[in-house]
């Protein structure tokens, strides 16, 4: 859909594209809400709704990318897109869970598909 900010938002902002296939692109998104990285997996498909395989496989991708653009955290969130802002073109937002940031209680507010353990264990021995 041209009227779409979601459509196409990878070939318009490459420098933002984490991780792209055929079907999935992963970009940063331009609203940080105060968070050092936020993400989102985008359907290049415009279409509202996925198969629960579809979701999953989005999932899996996001959980991926996550792990390395969130590597200065102990932990991010995949979310449901309950608060979505585009509910017409399917997307997952990931992010960290900062206290100071602008949407904190509303992440607290909104289900989580998957909360992401990230390099718990080395932060530990590393004492951060």
């Amino acid at each position: 859909m041209s009227n779409c900010t979601l459509c196409l938002v990878w070939e318009r902002e490459p420098e933002n594209v984490l991780y792209e296939d055929e079907k999935w692109a992963v970009v940063r998104t331009l609203n940080l809400k105060g968070h050092r990285e936020r993400v989102q997996i985008v359907l290049k498909e415009h279409r509202a709704n996925v198969t629960a395989k579809e979701e999953e496989e989005s999932i899996r991708i996001l959980n991926q990318v996550c792990r390395e653009v969130f590597s200065y955290t102990y932990k991010a969130i995949i979310l449901k897109g309950t608060f979505g802002t585009i509910p017409e073109h399917f997307h997952l937002v990931a992010t960290d869970l900062e206290p100071g940031c602008e949407d904190f209680y509303q992440i607290l507010g909104t289900p989580w598909l998957r909360a992401i353990q990230i390099n718990l264990w080395s932060k530990v021995k590393q004492g951060q």
